[in-house]
């Protein structure tokens, strides 16, 4: 086939994007970061002004994308699926996988040395274009370095841009809560790393973590935290505690209610584990009511769970006589120490 032929193919199948006719794709696309960081669009005809093209029925498409070392890459994607079959896959760098059938251009964030983005398309049809950007890491004014004791370390997760280490004698505790639980998606942009800095192996990204709703345990005594684009506005908080004061604890749930005479209940079950309510605000809280199994206790911490931080036990039958309970504070920690639990709350 002459290079004439070849070249009017191509254009051929970026007019039939254009014009919306279904666009064709393949397996195992190698993509590097474009001559001077320019984006990388596909179909190569579409941009972010246009709707998403459709896919051919009955293909699999991948494309395994490089991040040159000091970079990320940034993926945003349109696109949904129309049958059981079709779907949208992630693979980071650490192997965390992510599967969805809907995508809003909520955008995906990767660390080097490489992602893996796929589609499959099933009996009907499926739209999809994507856009890949790839960016240094910000340089940041005072990357912090923390020691982590027995007070936890309350932070704004995703309004700016940020480079911060974690360490404490054992190993590090981290609990991302999202300001509206049913929208996580400014979390991905904030990435997890083993170790001091960007050195370090790559783990995760808080969009993952918040979702297991399980403490994030770091391998060793340190754990590092890049934000690379600011969310602004954003209420999504990281809280950062000393493993060895947590361990014990199963099920953390956050105290996630506005302040200002509101009512707000929260229930648990950690099992034959500890579980814990924890408060991101600096408010008075008043628990109003509880319910706890017979044998369970109830243990309030101005802070982490441990002794310097210690407020008050009941047993099921001494919490009922003492209510309400007030307590004023910034991290407050509401322990029990196994099975269901329901506590309500008045918050100021």
């Amino acid at each position: 086939m002459s290079k004439t032929i070849i070249l009017l193919a191509t254009l051929l199948v970026a007019a039939f994007a254009a014009n919306g006719t279904s666009t064709i794709c393949k397996q195992g696309n190698i993509v590097n970061m474009q001559l001077n960081s320019k984006p990388y669009y596909f179909p190569s005809s579409w941009s972010e002004n246009q709707t998403a093209p459709h896919l051919e029925k009955h293909q699999s498409c991948s494309w395994t994308v490089t991040v040159p070392k000091g970079y990320y890459a940034k993926l945003v994607i349109d696109g949904k699926t129309q049958d059981v079959d079709s779907r949208f896959e992630t693979i980071d760098a650490a192997g965390n996988f992510i599967q969805s059938k809907h995508e809003k251009r909520e955008p995906y964030y990767f660390p080097s040395p490489k992602f893996t983005f796929a589609v499959t398309s099933g009996a009907n049809l499926t739209t999809l274009g994507f856009k890949i950007v790839w960016a240094p890491f910000p340089k940041t004014f005072g990357d912090s370095i923390s020691g982590i004791g027995h007070m936890p370390r309350i932070y704004n997760a995703t309004n700016y841009v940020y480079k911060s280490a974690y360490s404490a004698s054992t190993q590090i505790s981290i609990l991302p809560f999202p300001a509206d639980p049913k929208n996580l998606y400014a979390l991905r942009s904030a990435l997890v790393f083993d170790g001091y800095d960007l050195t370090g192996s790559y783990m995760s990204n808080l969009y993952l973590i918040a979702k297991t709703r399980k403490q994030f345990i770091s391998p060793g005594s340190s754990i590092f935290v890049a934000n690379v684009e600011p969310t602004l506005n954003s209420l999504d908080t990281l809280y950062v505690q000393n493993y060895a004061y947590t361990k014990d604890i199963h099920q953390y749930v956050e105290l996630n209610c506005a302040a200002g005479n509101v009512t707000c209940s929260v229930a648990l079950n950690g099992g034959s584990q500890k579980s814990a309510v924890v408060s991101v605000e600096l408010r008075t809280e008043i628990i109003t009511n509880i319910e706890l199994e017979d044998t369970a206790t109830l243990s309030i911490y101005g802070g982490s769970p441990n002794d310097m931080c210690f407020i008050a036990t009941y047993n099921s039958t001494e919490v009922k006589a003492a209510l309400p309970i007030s307590t004023m504070g910034w991290g407050n920690q509401y322990v029990i120490s196994h099975g269901k639990a329901a506590l309500t709350f008045n918050l100021h």
